[in-house]
C-alpha cells in the first residue's frame, strides 16, 4: 500500500469526520477545518489508526511515497510554515505540487502548473503529427488530432479549466496553425488538399489566413473554450440525473445533494430549470466546478430549450449549442 495523504475534501471512510479516495493502491485521505492545527491533529489520529490496521492485515505503509498538501488561500497569513504530520514516528513530507490520477494539484487550486504541463504535452503531440502530415489523409489526420492532441486537453478538463480565455490562446493557436498547414493548398500538393479545394469549402482555403472556424467545422472539432462548456454541461446532466434517479439511488454521493438546485423563487424558473447560485464572497468558489457549471447551465437554459433527460440526445444538442457563439478573435 502506498498512500498519499493531503488536506482537502472527498467521500467517506471508516473514520468519523474524514473522507478518502481509493484508486488501485493509491489512498488519499482528506479533511478540512478553519483551524489548521485541528486538521493536523485529526489526520495524525487517522494515520495512526491506518498504521494499526495495516499491521493487523500484514501490510506495510510506504512512508517514502506518503506526502501531504494543505489547500489554502494565497493571501492567508495565518498558516504556520512548520506544520508536522507524523505517522508511526515518521514525519511526512509537505509538498507544493501533487499529481493525483493525472491532474497536478497546487495549494491554491489555480491549476497553473497543470495547464503548463498540458500545454507542453500538446506542443509535443502537435510536433509529432506535423512530422507525418504529408503521409496522412484527412480521416487519419482527424484521428491523430483527437487521439494525441485533444485527448491531453480533454482529460479532467471540467476540473482544471478554471482560467480565463486568454490563458488558452497560446495552446489554441498551435492547434489552429497545424490545421491550417495541413489544409493549405499553397504549401501542399497532397490529395486531401485538392479534395478540400474542390469541396464546398473551396472559398475558405485560398489563403493561410482562412477562417479557422470553417476548418474546425470541416474537421468536426470544437475549440478549447467550446470543449470546456461541452464537458461541464455533460457533468451537470449526469450529476442531476443520478441524484434524482431512484434506479441509481445506491450511487448517490451525499456531498453532491445540494450542488445543483433549481430556483423556485419565481414561477418561470420552475419551468426553465435555471439553477440557483449560492451566496458567496470567495474567489475560490468562483473557480470551483460547481460555480462554473451553474453559470454554463443557466446560460444554456436561457438561450433555448435544448435540455433532454436522455443523455445521448442532450449530448448532441449541446455539441451544436456550444458552437453558436464562436469567438473569432479567440480562434484566429
Amino acid at each position: 500500500m502506498a498512500p498519499r495523504c493531503h488536506l482537502g475534501a472527498a467521500p467517506r471512510w471508516g473514520f468519523k469526520g474524514h473522507a478518502f479516495l481509493f484508486y488501485a493502491d493509491d489512498l488519499a485521505i482528506y479533511t478540512y477545518d478553519a483551524d489548521i492545527n485541528k486538521s493536523i491533529e485529526r489526520l495524525n489520529v487517522v494515520l495512526s489508526k491506518l498504521e494499526t490496521w495495516s499491521k493487523e492485515n500484514s501490510l506495510l505503509m510506504n512512508y517514502a511515497k506518503t506526502e501531504y498538501m494543505i489547500f489554502h488561500k494565497s493571501q492567508d497569513t495565518t498558516l504556520i510554515p512548520n506544520l508536522t504530520l507524523c505517522c508511526n514516528g515518521e514525519s511526512l513530507v509537505r509538498v507544493k505540487l501533487f499529481k493525483y490520477l493525472g491532474v497536478t494539484l497546487d495549494p491554491h487550486l489555480n491549476f497553473n502548473e497543470h495547464l503548463n504541463k498540458v500545454n507542453s504535452k500538446v506542443s509535443l503531440s502537435i510536433g509529432r503529427v506535423n512530422a507525418m502530415k504529408r503521409k496522412l489523409n484527412q480521416k487519419a489526420f482527424n484521428q491523430l488530432i483527437n487521439a494525441y492532441v485533444l485527448s491531453n486537453i480533454d482529460f479532467c478538463l471540467s476540473v482544471w479549466a478554471v482560467h480565463t480565455s486568454h490563458d488558452y490562446v497560446s495552446m489554441q493557436k498551435k492547434i489552429n496553425r497545424l490545421i491550417r498547414i495541413f489544409f493549405n493548398p499553397r504549401t501542399s500538393k497532397r490529395k486531401h488538399a485538392r479534395i478540400f479545394i474542390n469541396s464546398k469549402y473551396k472559398d475558405i482555403v485560398n489563403s493561410y489566413t482562412s477562417e479557422i472556424t470553417e476548418l474546425w467545422e470541416y474537421c468536426n472539432m470544437h475549440s478549447i473554450e467550446e470543449r470546456i462548456q461541452f464537458y461541464i454541461l455533460q457533468e451537470v446532466h449526469k450529476t442531476m440525473y443520478i441524484q434524482s434517479s431512484h434506479v441509481l439511488k445506491d450511487y448517490k454521493i451525499p456531498a453532491m445533494d445540494n450542488w445543483f438546485l433549481i430556483k423556485t423563487q419565481e414561477r418561470s424558473y420552475r419551468h426553465t430549470g435555471v439553477l440557483e447560485i449560492k451566496e458567496h464572497s470567495s474567489q475560490i468558489y468562483k473557480k470551483s466546478f460547481v460555480y462554473r457549471a451553474i453559470n454554463h447551465w443557466n446560460k444554456m437554459i436561457r438561450d433555448g430549450n435544448i435540455f433532454s433527460e436522455d443523455f445521448q440526445t442532450f449530448k448532441k444538442n449541446i455539441a451544436l449549442w456550444v458552437m453558436k457563439d464562436r469567438d473569432m478573435k479567440f480562434l484566429a
